[in-house]
């Protein structure tokens, strides 16, 4: 099965232009806009997939997809149509093409500062959340899984209270858990920075901690995930490297600064830690070595 053409990344390098040829690129990108409203589904998702597709965006991209009437019920719709192929791995490639493409779409918005806080106060970013609890391995699912777990952990990088306020408040935390349980060899290192940039936030790390309920669901997953990666070492290290590791360990670390979470943590810490498994990978990486004497010094604190 050929897998289409990856879209482009928001992040990516793109095409410069004169100013004289931008602004006109930039007036077409309007013109296209304008038009959504005005077609049939069929013609809006075409519309949304050129758009995707574009080696130019204005600066002021990210604005004009959001205040232009009708690009963002359409953006839900496409979401909402999928749906259909989350119970059954029935999608097909026309399907898959369109959600990646509509997700590009979703990121322009998601990572700027000027409509992110107004695309968060709407349910368009929850309507790609069942996309995450599926249990498919097939290659579209990953693929879209991957994506929208990028995106999140992009979103995470921003120093935005309103970001982890609107993660909190839509239980993101229990579907990042979710996927961590699972143990997807290509979600596993995502979810685990995702997890890591959630309790760095005191406001999230208090909400974990806050009673035994979900600390112990976050904790089990970080096990859980620590021995799926001991199960797949050393090839897990080969294909995915370091940071998954380093980033579970920073887990435990974080929870351990919390007085509910250390007395938490005494009793379920990990014995995959004392196994030989690691024990290489620690001595490659000393920077990850010392966080995990941090931790232990959390934990039991040296006698004098």
């Amino acid at each position: 099965m050929t897998i289409p053409r990856y879209p482009r990344n928001p992040h990516a390098p793109i095409t410069v232009y004169s100013p004289g040829v931008a602004a006109f690129k930039r007036q077409q990108i309007i013109q296209w806009l304008s038009l959504t409203p005005k077609l049939e589904q069929g013609l809006k998702n075409k519309t949304i997939m050129k758009i995707a597709e574009l080696n130019f965006v204005p600066k002021d991209f990210a604005v004009l997809l959001w205040s232009t009437k009708g690009v963002m019920p359409c953006v839900t719709k496409i979401f909402s149509e999928a749906y259909q192929y989350i119970n059954e791995p029935t999608m097909d490639v026309n399907t898959f093409q369109l959600l990646m493409e509509t997700l590009t779409i979703l990121e322009w918005i998601a990572l700027d500062n000027r409509t992110k806080k107004s695309l968060m106060a709407t349910t368009v970013l929850t309507s790609v959340y069942p996309f995450l609890l599926t249990n498919f391995d097939l290659p579209f699912y990953c693929y879209i899984k991957n994506r929208i777990l990028t995106m999140f952990n992009l979103l995470l990088m921003m120093p935005f209270n309103v970001v982890i306020n609107f993660l909190l408040e839509t239980e993101f935390i229990y579907i990042i858990i979710f996927n961590m349980v699972l143990f997807k060899r290509e979600t596993s290192a995502i979810t685990v920075s995702i997890m890591e940039k959630i309790l760095r936030h005191p406001k999230s790390l208090i909400f974990v901690c806050a009673s035994e309920e979900p600390l112990a669901i976050v904790v089990d997953a970080l096990n859980i995930t620590l021995e799926g990666m001991a199960l797949n070492f050393p090839d897990f290290y080969e294909e995915i490297g370091r940071m998954p590791l380093h980033n579970i360990i920073m887990c435990f670390t974080l929870i351990s600064t919390n007085s509910r979470g250390k007395s938490f943590l005494k009793d379920h810490f990990p014995e995959t830690f004392s196994a030989f498994t690691f024990q290489l990978y620690l001595m490659e990486s000393p920077v990850t070595r010392n966080l995990l004497v941090i931790l232990l010094d959390n934990l039991i604190p040296p006698t004098i």
